[in-house]
């Protein structure tokens, strides 16, 4: 995470993969990987980001490796480490993991498209791959010449031997007989693979107490230490308050003030589902990579990761539809007795909760932040249309398929508490149709008998905890199988 120190970073792993291990045991871990990979100069540096600045790509690349080795593997597997880093990064980076394999007897598997001979000194044993993933070398680095002199081939006195084996994996002919002649040793290879296979595995799930325990404290320090990013989640909704009321102004008591009355009621659900997509799209994708790498690892499964999410999203999210309910009440001149603003607010509030909820399901199923926000619009301008206020007369499937839906309760409980029966309109003279109450409006929006006030909220609460399990469901199901392939 972007906003915690290396050292925090590696705190958190430790306590997370050594979950049964003292604090003092942690910090032995966190020396040595601290030493090894050479992480003391930016230890109290923040992580930050590509575009936020912070450690550098070469301690960054340290810092993941370190992390992975704190639980001890039995394997590490690490694809192209050293790309994109420098020589000298390069060169640290395998000094420690050679230093892993020597004093911890972990099996350090890499692999490198542009070996440099600085680097593969450092391995204890080479496999050169060809076509089809077929051995055509398995040795220590230093037989690799005497191979390759055995296939015919006539490698450099000088240079990189290294080079002049991947061109030769280009050639077919050279490439058949490394093939030949590597099949002994690609045996007895596999037979260590396998015994390797048979040993234990050190890192065992943290328990739910602890998981829950760990992720909320990494949580709350990271969302501490990035404030644009609650100002930002807590300010959304409360700045569509604002724009509403300054482009509505004060509602008055006309027959025109009542139409401008539905469409703020409309805009209000509207904006509130919209903000909590977006507020989704903004962090979710972040904690969902970083759950995804640790649950791939067995640390934790889904239930402690979604419901460290729920708590940090309720904290901003009930500030936000508290400020924004509030304004719109009072900026636009609704209603505003204690039952019309404790109705809005739960409303905005729920309206919030479902637009991260549907996120969250579009976020699980589809990787591509871009597409998946592309068809939470489009399922947002059906949900807005549907909602109960736009339009009244609907086709028997869609009027089924609003009885399941938040956004309909939500509509229905503002357009009850704001359109009671004492609410009073004006009407001009001899105006053939006039709304003059505030049942009126109702029986005109067809929600004449759609129920009380308290039995919609109900629904409305109801509906949002039951999409919210939904997609803790569609979570598990599209999430967690990733790690069983990762495994």
């Amino acid at each position: 995470l972007a906003g915690l120190t290396v050292q925090e970073t590696l705190s958190f792993a430790a306590r997370l993969r050594l979950p049964r291990q003292s604090a003092k045991a942690h910090s032995e871990r966190i020396a040595w990987v601290q030493q090894a990979f050479q992480l003391e100069a930016c230890f109290n540096t923040r992580v930050g980001s590509t575009a936020a600045g912070g450690i550098s790509g070469g301690e960054r690349r340290r810092l993941s490796v370190a992390v992975a080795c704190l639980g001890e593997p039995v394997v590490l597997v690490l694809d192209e480490p050293t790309s994109g880093l420098d020589a000298s990064s390069a060169l640290v980076l395998s000094e420690a993991l050679a230093h892993l394999a020597l004093t911890r007897g972990t099996a350090v598997v890499c692999s490198l498209h542009q070996p440099r001979p600085e680097l593969v000194a450092h391995c204890g044993g080479l496999m050169l791959l060809g076509l089809g993933g077929s051995v055509l070398f398995s040795g220590p680095p230093g037989n690799l010449a005497d191979h390759l002199r055995a296939c015919g081939l006539h490698p450099p006195r000088r240079g990189n031997i290294l080079d002049f084996a991947l061109d030769a994996c280009s050639d077919t002919a050279a490439t058949a007989v490394m093939k030949h002649r590597s099949s002994l040793l690609q045996r007895s290879g596999e037979a260590a693979f396998e015994q390797v296979g048979e040993r234990p595995r050190y890192i065992e799930p943290c328990p739910m107490s602890s998981a829950l325990r760990i992720l909320l404290h990494r949580s709350a320090l990271n969302l501490q230490r990035h404030p644009a990013l609650i100002w930002t989640r807590c300010l959304q909704g409360m700045i569509s308050a604002v724009l509403t009321s300054l482009i509505v102004g004060h509602l008055g008591r006309t027959q025109d003030d009542v139409i401008r009355r539905i469409g703020v009621l409309q805009n209000t659900v509207n904006f509130g589902l919209m903000t909590g997509v977006v507020n989704n799209i903004a962090t979710f994708p972040i904690d969902r990579d970083l759950f995804l790498r640790e649950h791939a690892d067995g640390l934790y499964s889904a239930l402690p990761f979604f419901v460290v999410y729920m708590v940090s999203e309720f904290a901003t999210a009930s500030l936000s539809s508290s400020l924004a309910g509030l304004w719109i009440v009072f900026g636009t001149g609704l209603r505003h007795d204690s039952s019309a603003l404790f109705t809005c607010v739960v409303v905005m509030f729920c309206c919030l909760f479902t637009g991260e909820t549907v996120g969250i399901v579009f976020n699980s199923t589809v990787r591509h932040a871009g597409f998946s926000l592309n068809l939470v619009i489009a399922l947002y301008q059906m949900i807005s249309l549907v909602g109960g206020l736009l339009f009244v007369a609907m086709p028997p499937w869609v009027k089924m398929v609003c009885a399941y839906s938040p956004v309909t309760f939500a509509a229905r409980a503002l357009a009850i508490s704001q359109f009671t029966p004492d609410e009073r309109f004006e009407c001009a003279r001899f105006a053939p149709h006039c709304l003059r109450t505030g049942s009126d409006v109702l029986d005109m929006l067809g929600l004449g008998d759609v129920g009380s006030l308290e039995g919609n909220v109900g629904r409305l609460v109801l509906l949002s905890i039951a999409y919210r399990i939904a997609a803790f469901v569609v979570l598990k199901i599209f999430l967690e199988p990733r790690r069983k392939q990762a495994s």
